[in-house]
């Protein structure tokens, strides 16, 4: 029998334990935990997101700590801990993703995380950061918390609709109306495809990722070229090559008593395959060191200038975030709603790893990655979409799990004051404005009471009047609104209110903002009648008067004018969102 290697045990219980951390994230049951522990330990991370805050974050000394640990152990946490490796090692296997004979990847392809890594810290001391697209650690989080569990909240929820008959019957009832909230994101099948990306470079070499793009590594490489603790070959060694053809990193040269060190993550292979017993890992052995990948040092500079050019571009872009919001000239996407407690753009941008946490741990789905709502440099950001669920008021989750601060944690009697914007009614497609349908939605879901009903001469009945001052932008009513496609009322990123540091409160209460929570249903009772068209005659019409978007008399009325799924129902707006 076969002892377990110390790898694969290591990488078990990391890539077991980060799991677990998302999963708890994502059912809302990492109260009292930091689910976000693992990317604390990210070492570009680290390093780009302080630089480009130009700012200490005490969590990310984690980070640096691993940077460190090079000098000792070379990339053991290549090998053992990070969770990417472990990904596309499980992938590889999973898969059977078998290497393609004679590939390997020459030299100058692995000088390519040299400049990745230098093109990351060039843009990051500009205050730019690029590590949304290359650190290990938030690509693995978005991609198992935004891609894989989603699919998995699927799988349990399906189980439970196969099983409900069963429980039915056995008057199971807790079974019976057991349901599994599945979360929807945008940019999954991007996240999805990029990882098929990843999983199919294993075909040139195993660990390509590893061995010639990732950033992370090569700034361990560059602190691991003759650690404390390394591979040592006696003079037992027959040259079998054994060793040369298992290192899945291409750290052994064609002689096999030489190591490259800045390659070599100690995953032991080496150790396991030697038929002589000449191969062990140990502390200041005397052992021959080889060709190392580096790049010459104008090539480093170069990749770096290029990284601080892309900076440099994106500072003075018409989507640039240094711009503020308020200033003439400054254009904001309408779209553009962060959370709750999010920093101004520019010092969120720079904090902000995207790595998903916030929207895993959101029990409403509202938080979702932004595309270009924020410009090619704010992708993948948070964003606040209302029409797909609401913010809850009691909740305060995506602040508690952000790694680095991007958004701040609040208690919920500050968090209320952190304004997302403000929302505005488009009459032109709000039924009691535009068609004189009695409809109090938008007013009954308000958690804060910022809608007013009013009567005004053009309207048969009563229209809602959104109080700025008292609305906080959590969408509750446009989550509500009962029309189709796009909502009669919207919240903007118009008055947000975003502070580095300082009460929310005392700066709301400053703007003159009054808000409090309301003492008021948000099950809305009144509106259109259950099972009736919004779009149906008024009260009081004339018998027999048409709806307003009846396509011809004398034809059926069509289906798409037909209520929308999201009518008023008995359901609070922060109970997740519908399938």
């Amino acid at each position: 029998m076969k002892r377990p290697r110390l790898q694969r045990i290591l990488q078990t219980l990391s890539l077991g334990t980060f799991l677990g951390f998302l999963g708890f994230l994502s059912f809302r049951a990492a109260q009292g935990i930091t689910p976000d522990v693992f990317l604390w330990l990210d070492p570009l991370g680290a390093a780009g997101a302080m630089l480009a805050a130009r700012a200490v974050i005490p969590a990310l000394l984690a980070g640096l700590a691993i940077i460190a640990t090079g000098l000792f152990v070379g990339r053991f946490f290549c090998g053992h801990i990070c969770p990417m490796g472990a990904t596309l090692d499980l992938a590889q296997g999973a898969l059977h993703i078998k290497r393609k004979k004679g590939a390997e990847p020459g030299p100058g392809a692995r000088r390519i995380k040299y400049g990745l890594l230098a093109a990351c810290l060039g843009s990051s001391a500009l205050g730019v950061s690029l590590l949304y697209w290359l650190a290990p650690m938030p690509l693995a989080t978005r991609f198992w918390g935004l891609v894989v569990l989603p699919v998995v909240r699927l799988g349990l929820d399906s189980g439970l609709g196969a099983l409900r008959p069963l429980a039915r019957a056995l008057d199971w009832r807790a079974l019976s109306f057991a349901v599994v909230p599945v979360p929807r994101f945008a940019t999954m099948l991007f996240v999805a495809l990029l990882f098929a990306g990843l999983f199919a470079l294993a075909r040139s070499a195993p660990r390509f990722w590893c061995r010639c793009l990732c950033p992370a590594g090569a700034l361990l490489a560059l602190f691991s070229g003759r650690p404390a603790w390394r591979r040592s070959v006696s003079p037992d060694c027959t040259g079998c090559g054994a060793c040369i053809r298992t290192c899945p990193m291409g750290a052994i040269p064609e002689d096999p008593g030489a190591t490259r060190f800045r390659e070599c993550i100690a995953c032991l292979r080496c150790v396991r395959v030697c038929p002589e017993n000449a191969v062990d890992f140990r502390l200041l052995p005397r052992s021959a060191g080889a060709e190392s990948f580096l790049p010459a040092r104008r090539e480093f500079l170069a990749a770096g200038l290029s990284g601080a050019g892309m900076a440099a571009l994106a500072l003075t872009g018409l989507d640039s975030p240094a711009l503020k919001e308020g200033v003439a000239g400054t254009i904001v996407d309408p779209d553009r709603v962060r959370p709750p407690g999010a920093l101004p753009e520019g010092d969120f941008l720079a904090r902000c790893l995207r790595c998903g946490e916030c929207m895993a741990a959101c029990p409403t789905n509202t938080l979702q990655p932004a595309w270009l709502q924020a410009g090619v440099w704010g992708m993948f950001s948070p964003v606040a979409e209302a029409r797909r669920g609401a913010c809850d008021p009691d909740c305060a989750e995506c602040g508690r799990v952000c790694p680095t601060g991007a958004v701040r944690p609040l208690p919920l009697s500050e968090k209320m004051w952190a304004k997302m914007g403000t929302a505005h009614v488009l009459r032109q497609k709000c039924l009691a404005w535009e068609w004189g349908k009695p409809c109090l939605v938008c007013k009954e879901v308000c958690p804060y009471g910022a809608i007013e009903m009013r009567r005004v001469d053009s309207s048969p009945v009563t229209v809602p009047f959104v109080l700025g001052n008292r609305c906080t932008g959590c969408g509750a009513c446009e989550s509500r609104c009962p029309v189709q496609a796009a909502s009669a009322i919207q919240v903007e990123p118009m008055g947000a209110l975003r502070l580095a540091e300082g009460s929310f409160e005392k700066a709301g209460r400053g703007m003159g903002l009054d808000i409090r929570r309301a003492v008021q249903t948000i099950r809305p009772t009144h509106g259109p009648a259950e099972g009736a068209s919004p779009f149906d005659p008024a009260p009081g019409a004339p018998a027999g008067a048409a709806a307003p978007f009846d396509a011809a008399p004398q034809g059926p009325a069509p289906a798409s004018f037909d209520p929308a799924p999201e009518a008023p129902s008995q359901s609070s707006p922060f109970d997740p969102p519908s399938k």
